[in-house]
């Protein structure tokens, strides 16, 4: 499980999340690694055949999301004054982070939805 040192914190976030889900709670974990995303969807899986066989306290899921599943509910959530604010805050983030797109448009952020319609 901890093949890298790097992969630590990622795997007690995972970890967390699992005890949290399985307790009852509806967790989301956000994840942009490729190793991240598959092992919090795999939980999620073995929590759903764990939740079907009588274990653990019902109603706990676990969902994963990334950064553009983040900037979506933002949009959607009016956090930005502006679409010009957004990409100014996008560009400025794509900039230290090597899993968002340098070209805003191939996410589809721009488009409607998730901006309202004018």
């Amino acid at each position: 499980m901890y093949a890298r040192p790097k992969d630590r914190g990622e795997n007690m976030a995972i970890l967390h999340g699992v005890l949290l889900a399985r307790a009852g709670k509806q967790v989301i974990l956000v994840c942009d690694d490729e190793a991240g995303t598959r092992k919090t969807r795999q939980q999620a899986r073995a929590l759903a055949m764990q939740h079907m066989q009588g274990q653990h306290v019902p109603g706990g899921r676990i969902q994963h999301a990334d950064t553009l599943t983040l900037l979506s509910w933002a949009i959607e959530a009016g956090a930005f004054d502006s679409q010009a604010t957004f990409l100014t805050k996008y560009q400025a983030m794509a900039n230290l982070d090597e899993a968002l797109p340098r070209d805003v448009k191939v996410t589809g952020l721009t488009k409607h939805p998730p901006w309202p319609s004018v």
